[in-house]
C-alpha cells in the first residue's frame, strides 16, 4: 500500500485553476506562473538573461504580494547586483533596462505572444507588472488599442541646438523644432514627446531626435540625428543644407523632410521585423 505524500501548503501556494489571486488583478495565479514561464523560454527572451531575470523578480515580487516595493532601488539591488550604495540619481541602468524590457514584451506579444490569453506590461515609469487577460483587456475597450500600440514608437523631440554666433537663429531652432513636433504629432506611427534638452533622464522615450542649426556664409547647415535610448545608438541622420533666403519656408522644408525621413526609416525597420 503507497501513501499518497502532499506538499504543505503555504500561505503564498494556496491556488487552483479557478482561484484568482488579488494580487494578480483577477488574474488565476496559475495562468500569470505559465505565462511567465512561456515569455521566459521563448525566442524573444531565451537570450537575454538578465531581462528575463528582471521580468521574473517583478512578476514573482507581485505574485507575493510586494508590487508596493518595487522601486528602482530594489530593482537595482536585487536584480542587476548593485551594493547598498547604489543610486538610481546617478546609474540609470534601471531605467535603461526597463525600457529595454518594455519593447521585448511588445516584440514578443506582436509575435510569438500574438494569441497568449494573458498579456504583461509594464507602464512607462512603473516596475510594477500590470497583469491582464485578453477579456479585461477587451472588457477595458483596451484590446484593440493594445494591439494597434504594438509596434507604436514614442519619440523624445529635442530642442535644435543654435551652433552658430549669431544668437537670433535660436529663434530659428525653437521653430524648427515646433513644426517637427507639430508633424510628427499627425503621424499614427509615433507617439511624441517633447523635451527642452538632450540627455534629460526624466523623459522615457523609444527614440530620441536631436538636431542642430549651423550658418555657415548664406547658408543654412540643419543636422538630424535619431537615437535608439535603449542602446544610445544612431540608426539615422541626415544633414541638410539651403541658402538663406526665407527662414519660415525653410522651416516647413526641413521639418516635412525629417518627418518623410522617419516615416520612411520606421516602416523600413517594420518590414525587416517582419521578414526576419
Amino acid at each position: 500500500m503507497t501513501t499518497a505524500i502532499t506538499e504543505p501548503n503555504t500561505p503564498s501556494r494556496l491556488t487552483s485553476d479557478a482561484m484568482q489571486d488579488k494580487n494578480t488583478g483577477g488574474v488565476p495565479r496559475n495562468a500569470v506562473i505559465a505565462q511567465l514561464e512561456k515569455v521566459l523560454s521563448s525566442a524573444t527572451f531565451i537570450r537575454s538573461k538578465r531581462l528575463g531575470r528582471f521580468l521574473r523578480f517583478t512578476v514573482e515580487q507581485c505574485l507575493d504580494g510586494r508590487q508596493n516595493a518595487l522601486k528602482e532601488y530594489l530593482v537595482g539591488v536585487e536584480v542587476f547586483n548593485k551594493m547598498e550604495t547604489f543610486d538610481p540619481r546617478i546609474d540609470s541602468i534601471v531605467r535603461v533596462e526597463a525600457r529595454r524590457l518594455r519593447s521585448k514584451l511588445e516584440r514578443y506579444y506582436q509575435t510569438e505572444g500574438r494569441e497568449d490569453g494573458v498579456v504583461i506590461q509594464f507602464r512607462k515609469g512603473s516596475y510594477v507588472p500590470m497583469l491582464l487577460t485578453r477579456e479585461q483587456l477587451k472588457a477595458m475597450g483596451l484590446a484593440d488599442d493594445f494591439g494597434s500600440r504594438v509596434g507604436v514608437k514614442t519619440i523624445a523631440i529635442c530642442r535644435f541646438v543654435n551652433l552658430g554666433v549669431d544668437p537670433a537663429y535660436a529663434y530659428f531652432c525653437s521653430g524648427l523644432t515646433d513644426d517637427v513636433i507639430s508633424a510628427l504629432t499627425k503621424v499614427p506611427a509615433f507617439r511624441v514627446v517633447a523635451r527642452t534638452a538632450s540627455g534629460s533622464e526624466e523623459v522615457r522615450a523609444d527614440y530620441s531626435l536631436e538636431g542642430s542649426v549651423r550658418k555657415q556664409g548664406e547658408r543654412l547647415r540643419i543636422a538630424a540625428q535619431l537615437i535608439d535610448s535603449a542602446n544610445s545608438l544612431y540608426v539615422w541622420s541626415e544633414t541638410y543644407e539651403r541658402d538663406i533666403n526665407d527662414a519660415f519656408a525653410i522651416q516647413d522644408e526641413i521639418s516635412r523632410a525629417i518627418v518623410m525621413a522617419l516615416r520612411k526609416e520606421f516602416q523600413t525597420n517594420r518590414s525587416q521585423q517582419v521578414t526576419a
